[in-house]
């Protein structure tokens, strides 16, 4: 008898333990959870902060990107250019470029009255525009790009001439 009651809280016991486990479980997945959804918010406030960075120069970059895209022949075509030579030269470039749509639109992407980019310090008229080097380092890949681009096709018209 007093076996069989040892034996019925053993099992009591082992339940116990069980359903302790199951619960320690629970919190541990509440627990990783808690701090997935605190890591993934802090993630996003930071994604937002970017975003938020980004758009008030967004505009600016646009139309770099595009202004690269479209008139890349209008640049002389190096390689190896530098950021501030790069600067200069966008500079020029956007001064005396129409846009596609309107003949106001430049001054629509920039916000800024048409031809204030500053050739002589074209550096400090982007800086002034939000255009920052780093910036300037994601886009010159794609002039590179460009260029080698623009150089080949260059040189399969001389041969086909």
């Amino acid at each position: 008898m007093q076996t069989q009651q040892q034996a019925q809280q053993l099992q009591q016991l082992q339940n116990m333990q069980r359903e302790l486990q199951s619960v320690e479980y629970q919190l541990q997945a509440a627990r990783q959870a808690i701090r997935t959804s605190v890591h993934a918010r802090q993630r996003a406030e930071e994604d937002n902060r970017q975003v938020r960075r980004v758009a008030r120069r967004g505009t600016v970059l646009s139309l770099t990107i595009k202004t690269l895209y479209s008139h890349t022949l209008q640049m002389e075509v190096e390689p190896a250019l530098t950021i501030a030579a790069f600067k200069q030269r966008l500079a020029a470039l956007i001064n005396r470029t129409e846009t596609h749509t309107t003949a106001n639109a430049k001054d629509i992407y920039l916000g800024t009255p048409r031809g204030a980019l500053n050739i002589a310090d074209p550096t400090a008229s982007l800086d002034a525009m939000g255009v920052v080097d780093q910036d300037v380092l994601h886009i010159l890949p794609l002039y590179h790009r460009l260029a080698r681009q623009v150089a080949v096709q260059q040189a399969q018209l001389q041969e086909v001439a």
